[in-house]
């Protein structure tokens, strides 16, 4: 019986806040963002550069000669804690993954993110004359507990001119 009261109330500050963002003008991001902070628990978002990265999306961090460090951002828009579940928190994957022309060069530094904060890592793209020249791929996964993207994975893809 709780529970219902408490998403009737839920609800009832949704479509109250619908009504007022709509007869103001507001934009629909601006609604969104809004109802998605009042209803959600954790909720990850990764970015680069200040750039929002969605979840199963290809990014490419660039043509490199030599090493090529790439920082990216995990930040936590929920009203919950996020916790980043794997071990390793940031798991690399694929053929050049494992050949090592993708590496986690810098894991974030905590595993429990409070709502609003944001932890770094880094991935490089190393240069190998090994491997020679050409385009390299990976697929970045973050497994979390946000639930709707508890393994938050994205590729990513550079060139080697080694």
């Amino acid at each position: 019986m709780g529970r219902r009261i408490i998403f009737g109330f839920i609800n009832a500050v949704v479509v109250l806040l619908m009504v007022l963002f709509l007869v103001n003008g507001c934009e629909q991001s601006i609604l969104r963002d809004v109802v998605r902070s009042i209803v959600m628990g954790p909720e990850i978002v990764v970015k680069q550069g200040g750039a929002d990265i969605p979840a199963n999306s290809d990014f490419n961090v660039g043509s490199t000669g030599s090493n090529l460090d790439t920082t990216f951002v995990i930040e936590n828009e929920g009203l919950e804690i996020l916790m980043l579940t794997g071990d390793p928190t940031v798991d690399l994957t694929g053929a050049d993954a494992d050949a090592l022309a993708f590496i986690v060069e810098s894991q974030p530094g905590i595993d429990a993110i409070d709502p609003g904060d944001t932890v770094d890592f880094i991935i490089r793209l190393s240069a190998s004359a090994i491997l020679g020249t050409g385009v390299r791929t990976a697929v970045v996964h973050i497994p979390n507990n946000d639930h709707d993207e508890v393994s938050f994975s994205f590729s990513v893809t550079g060139t080697d001119s080694c």
